[in-house]
């Protein structure tokens, strides 16, 4: 088959994507094939906000039906071109249906890590400081 990705990552080229949140809605939409405008655009429809688009993680399942993780533009434009090619004659009505699945924040994980792990540090040296003032010195016999 023939993926002509470089037509499909150009502006303003309009793909309507049929997309399946984690509860099992259905939501129809018409975005660029670029990965961040069809974030954006997901995130507006389910009302996530664009606060959490960046955590919008969408899948396409390929001829094999093993389920494509889509990180890029590149790997969204392949996900649109599989679709194509394996619905020839679609035309304007070609409709690229994946799964989207929204993450935890990564960045407030790694925060509130990086604050326990200072909590632990600042426990020990309390400790030590605690044990290294209260011990008595052992008297010495001659």
């Amino acid at each position: 088959y023939k993926l002509d990705n470089a037509s499909l990552l150009s502006c303003g080229n309009l793909v309507i994507f049929k997309i399946v949140d984690s509860e099992g809605h259905t939501h129809r939409l018409r975005s660029e094939v670029r990965i961040l405008n069809l974030r954006n655009a997901f995130a507006d429809k389910t009302n996530l906000g664009k606060a959490k688009a960046h955590n919008v993680r969408f899948k396409f399942f390929d001829e094999e039906g093993d389920a494509i993780l889509i990180s890029t533009d590149e790997d969204l434009a392949e996900a649109v071109a599989l679709t194509r090619n394996s619905n020839p004659g679609q035309g304007s009505k070609l409709v690229v249906k994946l799964v989207a699945e929204v993450g935890e924040d990564r960045s407030a994980n790694v925060d509130s890590m990086v604050v326990a792990g200072l909590g632990v540090v600042v426990v020990a040296v309390a400790a030590g400081i605690m044990m290294m003032l209260t011990s008595k010195p052992t008297p010495t016999r001659y």
